[in-house]
């Protein structure tokens, strides 16, 4: 395990801090500290090989494309996030979506609850929000306060068939007759195909990213829409509706909606997906230029990418469209209609320096942009970066 030495603060790293100051909604009241145990923190660090600079950015990077589902949900059932009266961010680690929720919601309406009191007692301190210590047994969590939002990130991907209902039954329970109970979770298409999953439709591998947990309860679980949809059936008898966003979470992790009401219609619940990409390489070439590839996709149906542009000192140095074809990708995401997305750019010496911050940005046709890369090009040309 990699240890980290210092908290991540503002101003220990040029390139962090550059990255916060434009991508932050309020860059003076938002919180950059990152705690030394921080478990997601720590496996991408693992992940990137140490490089303190990009693993920030990357959490920072999911925290805000987590919060972004979130925010288009709350517009969805209450008409914005400032009508949400209470918000339960469950097994919420140390936050690294609820710093992006806080500086929309006031922090007294938010709880952050996690089996781990060090994470609670940090985003009490820095966030400001209300703590609740989770438990293993839900049959023994509290029950005094409902809420009118509860979202559940990264949670049923962990969870055993043996507790998977207990804890939904438990959560919806909470909520006010007007709430909503999001969690995500892995699909079963997300497994290879040579896995046979059970016939009650999960499939569980004692396995996880925990460094403490015990992981026969808490590893990791790939469910079908049917095995969802008839374990909120069965603890709610029948009285919820539950509604699938499939890879709603990160492109990654599919989302649920569960509600109290049992007429709840979902066809006015229009969801999109932010724009999908990855920088691949940058290599550098005899003439004083670095030639970058990637891919860049809008997987929203009928959606498309119009650019894919690069940026230094806040202006747009170059632009470029997909134009080769990734079958990689196409077969990864099982879209034929993003076989188009790759993309390359020369950068000549005379636009950008080696110690210019570069970042890499996906357009797609709605004008919605992307973050896919940011870092100077100098770091650019010394990685390779893998698929995300």
């Amino acid at each position: 395990m990699i240890a980290i030495r210092n908290l991540i603060k503002r101003g220990e790293d040029r390139v962090v801090q550059r990255f916060l100051q434009s991508h932050s909604p309020s860059p003076k009241r938002f919180v950059s500290r990152i705690d030394n145990d921080d478990e997601m923190f720590l496996f991408d660090l693992q992940v990137n090989k140490g490089d303190r600079t990009r693993t920030a950015i990357y959490y920072y990077t999911i925290g805000s494309r987590i919060f972004n589902s979130i925010r288009q949900l709350a517009n969805w059932q209450f008409g914005g996030l400032q009508n949400v009266g209470t918000f339960l961010d469950f097994a919420c680690g140390y936050g690294r979506s609820t710093r992006f929720l806080i500086q929309e919601l006031p922090p007294e309406r938010v709880w952050a609850c996690d089996i781990y009191a060090d994470a609670i007692d940090f985003q009490k301190r820095y966030y400001g929000v209300n703590g609740m210590v989770s438990v293993p047994d839900p049959a023994d969590f509290p029950r005094s306060q409902k809420f009118d939002f509860i979202f559940a990130s990264s949670f049923f991907s962990h969870m055993p068939e043996s507790s998977f209902g207990r804890w939904i039954e438990t959560l919806r329970n909470l909520l006010t007759k007007r709430g909503i109970l999001v969690f995500s979770t892995h699909d079963v298409s997300l497994l290879p195909a040579s896995v046979d999953v059970p016939p009650s439709g999960i499939y569980f591998i004692p396995h996880s990213e925990s460094r403490t947990l015990d992981k026969n309860q808490y590893g990791s679980s790939y469910v079908s829409e049917s095995f969802v949809t008839r374990v909120v059936d069965q603890v709610t008898g029948g009285e919820a509706r539950v509604h699938r966003i499939k890879r709603g979470l990160v492109w990654f992790q599919d989302l649920y909606i569960v509600t109290r009401e049992s007429n709840r219609d979902f066809t006015d619940l229009n969801f999109l997906h932010d724009s999908s990409g990855n920088f691949d390489s940058c290599r550098p070439e005899p003439a004083g230029h670095g030639t970058l590839t990637g891919w860049a996709a809008d997987l929203n149906p009928g959606g498309s990418i119009k650019e894919i542009q690069f940026i230094s000192s806040e202006r747009v140095i170059q632009a470029v469209t997909p134009s080769f074809d990734r079958p990689d990708v196409a077969v990864f995401f099982n879209s034929p209609s993003i076989l188009r997305s790759g993309w390359t750019c020369q950068l000549r010496e005379d636009c950008v320096r080696p110690t210019h911050i570069i970042e890499i940005k996906v357009v797609n046709h709605k004008n919605q942009s992307r973050t896919i890369a940011y870092d100077t090009l100098k770091a650019l040309l010394n990685r390779r970066s893998a698929a995300a």
